[in-house]
């Protein structure tokens, strides 16, 4: 049996980098809450990209929402998905300092920190 090591691409997975905050579903509602927002009746993925939207609009212009619906998380953050081995993304960018510090004010005001996650989300 080969045990795959690198990203995995195919139609019902994609794989991910993203610098930000794993959230659960406690976490989603904290974070509607410290910013001031209600918590989407239509599920926690729905909330997590309300609140991407929230953080566009406060100029966190490249922020994202990445599902892991079979973990029960949210990611939210910088990053990417739909990547594949050895594959540097054509969108790739440098990110604004101010912009991640600014990312990790607000997970810090409930009890967060940003960390660099990776891995395979289903599509």
């Amino acid at each position: 049996m080969k045990i795959r090591q690198g990203f995995v691409s195919n139609s019902s997975s994609s794989s991910f980098v993203i610098l930000g905050c794993k959230l659960n579903e406690d976490d989603v509602k904290k974070l509607c809450n410290v910013l001031g927002m209600e918590f989407s009746e239509d599920g926690m993925y729905e909330a997590s990209e309300d609140i991407c939207r929230k953080l566009r609009s406060q100029g966190l212009e490249d922020i994202v929402p990445i599902g892991a619906y079979e973990e029960g998380n949210v990611y939210i953050g910088f990053g990417e998905y739909g990547l594949e081995d050895n594959m540097v993304s054509s969108k790739s960018k440098s990110l604004d300092s101010d912009d991640i510090v600014r990312l990790k004010e607000i997970m810090e005001s409930f009890e967060k920190s940003i960390e660099l996650y990776y891995g395979v989300v289903a599509c």
